[in-house]
């Protein structure tokens, strides 16, 4: 845990913004992608309903 610690004290001011500014681009990017996947999911569900009947 304190190797962790002082890695972290060692990030410059900017280093650590821009590793914040990627981590919300790729959070970004996962929630999108978790939404744009839901009318796939929805369709999977129905198509596995309806096959089933």
């Amino acid at each position: 845990m304190n190797l962790i610690l002082m890695m972290s004290a060692d990030n410059p001011p900017q280093r650590r913004r821009k590793n914040l500014r990627l981590a919300w681009v790729l959070a970004g990017f996962a929630l999108f992608m978790l939404l744009s996947s839901i009318p796939f999911w929805k369709g999977l569900f129905e198509l596995a309903v309806t096959g089933a009947q």
